[in-house]
Formats: C-alpha cells, sequence, structure tokens
C-alpha cells in the first residue's frame, strides 16, 4: 500500500491508540520471520485495500479464510439466521475435468518425454474470496428483509473474519455489502504479528469474539443453548501451547519419544483438581488422559465442540454431599483455545435442562467398592481397538481430514498408485508409497490436509492456505519463493522441496547472489487430485483395494477400514 493509505490506517482506531504517531508506528517492536518488523511493516507487507460493490459478499460461512478484515468505508450486513442456502452463497461442487480433458492430458502425458523433476506451469489456484461472487439486488432486499433474515449493520471501524484467520477454523457468518464498500485485508499472520505485538489488539479480538460470535459458539452445544446472554459476561477463554508445537517439539522424535511427548504438553485440566467449570473447546486439539502406572494413558482426542467436566459436574450437582475432583486430565496439542463456563452457570442453566437420555449417557457406573468408575466419552478404544488408537495418538495422525491409509496385507508394491498420481500431475508424484506403520496399516507420507494445517505457519508470503470451502491445503506455486518453511513444519514428511524447470524442460536457476546459477526450488505436495473425475487418482488405480483416504476424526470411518 502506498504510504499515504498506511498514514490513514493508523490514523484509526484501535491503530491510533497502540501507536499514537508515524514514528512509533515504524518503531521494530518484535521479531517475524527472523527480521524486526514495525506495525507499519506489517501493514506494509501483510495488508491490503480491497472494494466490494453492493451484494458482493466479503465472507461467506463455512468457507476456510486466511484473512481479517477491517471495515474503512461503506457498510456491511452480517447474516445471523437462517443460514443462507448454497445457491446463494455460490458453493459448488469443485470444477473436474471432463473425461475427454483428463484423456488429453493421459495421451500428453505418454507422448511428452517428462523430466523427472517437477516443472511448474502457470498456476491454476484462484482463491474463491476474490471471485466477486454476489446476489442480484432482489436477493440483496430478500436478505435484508427482517421478515425473512436477522441480519446485523456493521459500520465502518469494526474488525472481523479475525477468528476464521487466527485459529484456522470455517468461518462463522456470512457477511456482504449493503452498499459499495472499502475494506482493509490483513493476512492472519499479520493479524498473529500484531496481536503479539501489542496486547490491547489481542484484547480487543476477544472482545470483539464474546460480542458477536460466543453465542453462536455455545448454541452449536445443545447442553449450552439455555445460558442467558445476560451471563454471558461470566464466560471465559483461555488459550494454551504455541502456534508451532504441533511440529517444533515432535519433528525429529523417534518412535519411542513420541510415546513421552504427552510429558511436555501444557495441562489444560489436571486429574484430580476441583471442577470449577465445564471446558468447551473453540479450537485446536487436546488430549484426554489419566495417569496409568508411571506415566500417562492417552483416552482420547478433542477437538473443536468437544465438552469436558461436564459429568462431574452433573455428578457434584447430583450427589453435593460427595463431589469428585477430576476424573482425567486435559492437556493442549499444539495451539489450543478453551471456552470455560463457571460451575454456576452450569448447574443453575444447563443440568436442570438436561433431557434424561442425556442424563443417563453421562451417568457414572459404580465399581464394586461402590466408587464412581470413570472412562472417557465417546472414546474410539472400542471401536478401532487400543493398540491402534494409541499409534494414531502417539503419531499426531488425528490431525488428517484426507489421511492416506494402505492396508500392506492386501497390497502387493505394484505401485500403480505413486505412477497415477505421476500420471495426474506432470510426471511429479506427490506422494511416497512410506510411512510408519502398526499392525499391517501403514499411513503414507501424502498430505493429509489437515484440520489444524501447521504447514501454513510462518509461511512469508500466504502461498500456502486452504481453499476456501473444502478446506484442502493447496500451494500456490506463483507466489511460492521455496523458503521450505513449510517443508519443516510439516511433521508427517508430506511436503517436498522440488527443483523447477520451464517449458523448455532447463533448470530455473538463480539469476544472481551468492547462490547465482543454483537451482530455484518449490514446495510442492498431494492436492488431492481436486480437478480429477472421480476422486483423487491414487485411490482409483488400486486394483487390490489396498489404499483409502480417511478423515482420521471419524472414528467410524477409521474402524471401518482397520478392521475390515
Amino acid at each position: 500500500m502506498p504510504d499515504k493509505q498506511i498514514e490513514d490506517i493508523l490514523a484509526r482506531e484501535p491503530f491510533s491508540t497502540i501507536c499514537p504517531d508515524l514514528e512509533s508506528a515504524r518503531v521494530p517492536r518484535f521479531e517475524s520471520f527472523g527480521t524486526p518488523v514495525s506495525i507499519y511493516g506489517i501493514l506494509q507487507n501483510d495488508a491490503r485495500i480491497r472494494s466490494f460493490r453492493k451484494g458482493e459478499f466479503v465472507l461467506r460461512k463455512d468457507d476456510y479464510g486466511n484473512s481479517a478484515f477491517y471495515l474503512l468505508n461503506g457498510a456491511l450486513r452480517a447474516v445471523l439466521s437462517p443460514n443462507l442456502p448454497d445457491s446463494l452463497l455460490g458453493h459448488r461442487e469443485p470444477q473436474h475435468r471432463g473425461v475427454a480433458g483428463s484423456l488429453l492430458r493421459l495421451v500428453g502425458n505418454r507422448l511428452r518425454p517428462r523430466p523427472p523433476e517437477y516443472r511448474f506451469g502457470a498456476s491454476r489456484q484462484k482463491r474463491q474470496e476474490e471471485k466477486g461472487i454476489a446476489v442480484s439486488p432482489s436477493q440483496l432486499e430478500s436478505i435484508l428483509d427482517p421478515a425473512k433474515y436477522q441480519t446485523v449493520p456493521m459500520k465502518p471501524g469494526v474488525f472481523f473474519g479475525e477468528i476464521g484467520a487466527i485459529y484456522r477454523m470455517p468461518r462463522e457468518l456470512s457477511i456482504l455489502a449493503a452498499e459499495d464498500s472499502r475494506v482493509l485485508e490483513i493476512r492472519w499472520q499479520g493479524l498473529r504479528d500484531l496481536m503479539g505485538a501489542d496486547e490491547g489488539i489481542a484484547r480487543h479480538i476477544d472482545r470483539l469474539y464474546r460480542e458477536r460470535s460466543l453465542r453462536g459458539t455455545l448454541d452449536a452445544v445443545p447442553e449450552f443453548r439455555n445460558i442467558p446472554d445476560s451471563e454471558l459476561d461470566q464466560v471465559q477463554f483461555y488459550t494454551y501451547g504455541k502456534y508451532d508445537e504441533w511440529s517444533s517439539e515432535y519433528i525429529g522424535l523417534s518412535d519411542a519419544e513420541k510415546f513421552t511427548v504427552i510429558e511436555k504438553e501444557e495441562v489444560i485440566a489436571r486429574e484430580g483438581d476441583y471442577a470449577n467449570g465445564v471446558l468447551l473447546l473453540r479450537a485446536g486439539f487436546a488430549r484426554e488422559s489419566r495417569e496409568y502406572g508411571h506415566g500417562h494413558q492417552t483416552l482420547n482426542y478433542m477437538t473443536t465442540g468437544h465438552v469436558f467436566g461436564l459429568r462431574e459436574a452433573l455428578y457434584n450437582w447430583q450427589h453435593p454431599n460427595h463431589p469428585i475432583p477430576l476424573q482425567h486430565s486435559l492437556r493442549a496439542i499444539g495451539y489450543t483455545h478453551v471456552i470455560v463456563v463457571p460451575t454456576r452457570l452450569i448447574e443453575e442453566f444447563v443440568l436442570p435442562q438436561l433431557p434424561a437420555e442425556t442424563k443417563s449417557k453421562l451417568a457414572v457406573k459404580r465399581g464394586p467398592d461402590k466408587k464412581p468408575v470413570f472412562q472417557a466419552m465417546d472414546s474410539v478404544w472400542d471401536r478401532i481397538g487400543p493398540d491402534m488408537f494409541e499409534f494414531f495418538a502417539e503419531h499426531r495422525l488425528l490431525n488428517g481430514t484426507k489421511t492416506m491409509l494402505i492396508d500392506l496385507n492386501r497390497c502387493t508394491r505394484c505401485d500403480d498408485c505413486v505412477r497415477a498420481c505421476a500420471g495426474a500431475h506432470d510426471e511429479n508424484p506427490r506422494f511416497v508409497r512410506n510411512g510408519p506403520v502398526r499392525n499391517g496399516i501403514m499411513v503414507a507420507n501424502a498430505c493429509m490436509h489437515c484440520a489444524d494445517p501447521v504447514c501454513m505457519i510462518g509461511c512469508p508470503t500466504g502461498a500456502i492456505s486452504r481453499e476456501s470451502h473444502e478446506g484442502r491445503v493447496v500451494i500456490n506455486e506463483e507466489t511460492c519463493i521455496g523458503c521450505a518453511t513449510c517443508y519443516s513444519n510439516c511433521p508427517y514428511d508430506a511436503i517436498r522441496m522440488a527443483a523447477v524447470r520451464n517449458r523448455r524442460g532447463d533448470f530455473v536457476v538463480v539469476a544472481e547472489g551468492d547462490s547465482a546459477g543454483a537451482p530455484v526450488y518449490k514446495a510442492t505436495k498431494c492436492d488431492f487430485c481436486h480437478e480429477q473425475p472421480g476422486g483423487p487418482s491414487c485411490v482409483r488405480a488400486c486394483p487390490h483395494d489396498a489404499l483409502a483416504r480417511i478423515n482420521m476424526q471419524d472414528a467410524n470411518e477409521v474402524a471401518k477400514f482397520v478392521r475390515r
């Protein structure tokens, strides 16, 4: 952005509160990517101004996004309820090549020789946020009709989209322009740095969440819908862990060491402590465990929307003369955010309204000694077996939404899957048929399109990001600078650095500097064959049905493959 635009933004709150003058805005406050950075520098490098026409969507509910926004001028409307239909939001199936297009590409791959290194062509990635999805004037009039939709106005000076950007979550609301508007878009890396540079922005973000999104978060959990708005100021937010803990303390550990990593995870709630509230996971991952011998036994993995401590609260409410402490511990894995609902609110507004069926499900069994016996709620142990669950948990594979599992009892090592992947990607296979193995199941080194993709952390250009609607993690080859940050961050060996060739097949080399003449490298990974009809080529090519792409957070889907 030009200096004049940056100066205009710095004159607005909350920027003016942080930096009362231009000189202070230019003072480096911290380091980002190894370089001293000022708030002025963040706006210069991680922000831009965008214009939206009347009726155009700025955000669409359930999209993944990589930016937060600040309204400069104009007027926006946030749709609270009911949800807009997919036809209005422009959510459609991804565009695949047709059969003819796929055959032409296959024939082309067979006819012309290809070098083994990755050949980058023109990028096909288009960020959905920039496609200008808009509604017609009559549709906009219908959306703004209070008899049909509940909407709230958003005026200049308001931040929005920060929750999805910072916590790598789907957008919670649809927001569209009620008139022509201009907004400041800040990449999530820049917003994170702003929050780290000044506690005032972090508090401002939390205040916005309490005002705009907390009600919707609680309403998404049936047990919490009865908490009145007047009591929401009693609900607390807490953050545990660090952005890079998924990978920084995990990469390089041996298999034996991975089973002791639990000792380093930050404790959110400790077994034996008094249950002074019920926890709702707002974002991230957490491990439920219990003391076992001289160590800890993993009972379950929890993620967004899971509740911890409700059974203890129910038991203590039903047995006030014989209260019990927390029976299990909860530990943060990576960067975890929780909402704590105080016990008073739980006992006054939640427990009396619980349906009998829910109370029965939460009921605590008693052992032979008449003492309460707790087991993990919704435990996956019985479905996939404790041995496999420990394997998936300790290797942190439950983060994957499209994990490649290979049944080695069926696999004949023919490598048809690898050849199919190469054929679909200019002779550059995007995965390696290798990886950790347990009980005849291999987890291949292929991008899992994680629920919490830590590969995105630290990318200086934002080249690696999530596609808006379906959440696939993709690399924009035009903006990738080959810094290898994503390659280093990925704990699953799913990203590779590949030499770039031009269309003649010659290596692209560094033009000047100390590395002049060296090949240029860029990051490459599985894109889940999003342009191929019928889904990922690797799965379709396996002649023995030995390979599947599995959502590891769906215990039933995992169990079906493991126990088939």
